[in-house]
């Protein structure tokens, strides 16, 4: 099952330096001129700062992208709204670690404006109600920025969230909102000082929804088929990959977990990114190398009798998955 490389690696590592070389080249321009910049402002920072200057580059083209969008109307609001964010950013030459600050405004700005505009992918909006009341209810539509963000929208209020770190589940924070989901349930806190609810995803949606189906359930890898192989899992329990509705994903491979992201374009197209993974020495019949690196390489799933079929490129093979006992 191994994908073998398409170019030497020798090739690869020239193409990498040339590659480096101009993203430096680029990097070192912010989207202003820093020629009249004044000394010690934050300005000077970016523009001494490859990764600042990069970032300063890609919020130019969001926000380009999402005056665009808002040309019809009024662009004043967007206009304005950039000029406090900018304040905002060059307040960090309060903090011990100014790059830090600067480089998280621009992510969180960036984020905000991807999920605001639409121009990244999304999943949802998937309908929450709390506290058992079917009146109280809230549509969250998770967004693939970095960080991943979410949108809640509650009657007239909505609300940007950013996710944070959390040892289990999903956890979102924003401005004086909470979002922390397990599963299908989640506790969500509206407003400062309120009471965190209980809220349950609509049931009927998640049936409905074949794409809501991959977030259900851990799925364990029980088989593998293609045109040259055909094999079972002895111990489907140990490969596992979880779907989060956010976009992320978690995997069990043997011995070794990994983590990242995962897009859906519809008529049961996936893409999966693995962004990290922990290298213990698993036994030689292992198959977990095989599994995190394949899974990247699938392009199309689909759901029959209750059980996952994830699809490799190009006739690669099919994986067969189950949901793992409750």
């Amino acid at each position: 099952m191994k994908i073998p490389l398409q170019l030497p690696l020798v090739l690869l590592f020239f193409l990498s330096v040339i590659w480096a070389g101009n993203h430096r080249a680029v990097a070192s321009n912010p989207s202003f001129s820093c020629s009249d910049i004044r000394p010690g402002s934050i300005e000077e920072v970016i523009c001494q700062d490859d990764r600042l200057s990069e970032l300063d580059n890609t919020l130019a083209e969001v926000y380009r992208k999402a005056r665009e969008l808002v040309k019809g109307a009024s662009p004043s609001f967007l206009q304005a709204e950039q000029r406090g964010w900018i304040k905002g950013r060059d307040e960090c030459w309060k903090d011990v670690n100014q790059h830090s600050c600067i480089e998280d405004q621009y992510l969180r700005r960036i984020a905000e404006l991807q999920a605001r505009f639409q121009l990244v992918q999304s999943v949802g909006p998937i309908r929450y109600f709390c506290e058992g009341d079917l009146r109280n209810e809230i549509m969250v539509t998770f967004f693939s920025t970095r960080p991943l963000t979410l949108i809640a929208e509650r009657g007239d209020s909505v609300s940007i969230m950013y996710r944070q770190p959390a040892e289990e589940g999903v956890r979102y924070r924003g401005r004086n909102e909470m979002f922390d989901e397990d599963g299908p349930k989640a506790t969500v806190t509206w407003g400062y000082g309120a009471e965190p609810m209980i809220c349950q995803q609509d049931e009927k949606a998640i049936l409905s929804d074949t794409s809501a189906i991959l977030t259900s359930s851990t799925w364990q890898w029980v088989s593998f088929q293609s045109p040259v192989e055909e094999f079972n899992i002895v111990d489907p329990e140990r490969y596992t990959i979880k779907f989060l509705a956010d976009g992320s994903l978690t995997v069990r491979a043997d011995c070794n977990r990994a983590q990242g992201h995962y897009s859906e374009s519809g008529a049961g197209r996936i893409s999966i990114d693995i962004m990290g993974m922990t290298r213990a020495a698993c036994p030689p019949t292992s198959y977990g190398d095989d599994f995190v690196q394949n899974l990247e390489h699938v392009a199309n799933y689909f759901l029959r009798d209750g059980d996952l079929y994830m699809d490799m490129k190009v006739d690669g093979g099919t994986f067969h998955l189950q949901p793992a006992p409750k």
